[in-house]
């Protein structure tokens, strides 16, 4: 991560400055709907008229939303091409397909998401822009798409993102990184896009100079000693995951990790690292449309075959294979955990599962 150059946004001037990247742009902020009590991400032109003090929605810098911001680049339903059937008259066998894709949003700002899920956008980067073709779908929002994230102060009782590679203040993958400062925020340009962002606002920021900078980089340095510090030790070095996963494939002993799972999928649709789809098309007379909807692993009809056969018929394994997912098969395949600690998962669950604990046990039980 190189940082170049720091600015000093105001509280003042926060809002303001989303709105004028609004003009252009779709911009999704961290807000409590004080209706219902959600922390979310919502498109602040959807909000802006009932947005602040006495209002219905409250901006909400400091907890988790209920749903990570991935949804912005990778739509839970997404439109992926109309399609049409038309016939010569002259010759009612020739059947043309006329296909018409969707281009989707021009462009997107995610505002004061937290680093871990930032990270987890990064992952998602390997899953859609690696192989021989890439999304283009995902790709083009991805590429016109600013991601502003906000350092953490505070770490919650499920927060582990230190035990999988991250930091609350991990602004890798960012391209602007805010912390709090007196008064407002610093602003870490990260990227060409963050720098041009910010000159293209620069009525609402404060350069500093480079000794002032220096200080600033040295505070985040140890805000981020501090905040990590805080976070619990669970398992030792990651390194050897897979390895440890492969020598814990007992079906006895997945029965066990997962005897409270009852499929409900909603760990899935928390998960900001949770990529599986699931591709329809719906015809009307002559006319049609391809989508694609989120999927989830541990449901039954995943891995259900035309022929009526399961694979994975029974919940241990569906769920050995959601676990192994993150710790052991996207290691090997893209070189990184599919987990960053966000404890969506850990905090959602009916059941009070804990992937914390499962990951533990699994350690802890690979030599017996």
């Amino acid at each position: 991560m190189i940082m170049e150059k720091v600015y000093l946004l105001e509280h003042k001037n926060l809002i303001p400055w989303l709105e004028s990247m609004g003009e252009g742009s779709g911009v999704y902020i961290p807000a409590t709907d004080t209706k219902n009590g959600v922390v979310d991400f919502f498109r602040l032109s959807e909000i802006s008229g009932e947005l602040g003090e006495g209002k219905r929605y409250k901006l909400n810098l400091a907890e988790k939303t209920r749903l990570s911001p991935k949804h912005v680049i990778y739509p839970q339903w997404e439109d992926l091409l109309d399609f049409s059937y038309g016939k010569d008259p002259e010759n009612i066998e020739d059947v043309k397909i006329k296909l018409t894709p969707k281009n989707g949003e021009d462009s997107s700002v995610i505002f004061g998401l937290k680093p871990c899920d930032a990270a987890a956008i990064s992952r998602m980067d390997k899953v859609f822009g690696q192989g021989i073709v890439g999304d283009p779908y995902y790709l083009k929002k991805r590429e016109n798409t600013l991601l502003v994230s906000l350092g953490c102060d505070i770490v919650f009782e499920d927060c582990f993102c230190t035990q999988v590679g991250g930091s609350p203040f991990g602004f890798d993958v960012s391209d602007l990184g805010l912390m709090k400062a007196d008064g407002g925020f610093a602003v870490f340009v990260l990227t060409e896009k963050g720098g041009k962002a910010v000159k293209e606002a620069k009525d609402y920021f404060e350069p500093v100079d480079e000794k002032e900078a220096q200080v600033y980089r040295a505070k985040l340095k140890e805000r981020e000693r501090q905040t990590a510090e805080r976070i619990a030790s669970l398992w030792p070095d990651t390194e050897d995951m897979p390895g440890t996963f492969d020598k814990s494939f007992s079906p006895k002993q997945w029965k066990k990790l997962s005897e409270k799972c009852i499929s409900c999928g909603a760990c899935t649709f928390t998960c900001p690292t949770c990529y599986c789809f699931d591709i329809r098309d719906e015809k009307d007379n002559q006319q049609g449309q391809r989508y694609r909807t989120w999927d989830y692993c541990t449901s039954y009809l995943y891995t259900l075959e035309a022929s009526g056969h399961n694979p994975r018929e029974d919940i241990s394994k569906r769920y050995r294979n959601k676990v192994n997912c993150k710790y052991n098969y996207n290691l090997r395949r893209h070189g990184q955990l599919f987990c960053v600690g966000c404890g969506r998962c850990i905090e959602i669950c009916p059941v009070d599962m804990d992937i914390r604990k499962i990951v533990a046990e699994v350690i802890e039980d690979k030599d017996k």
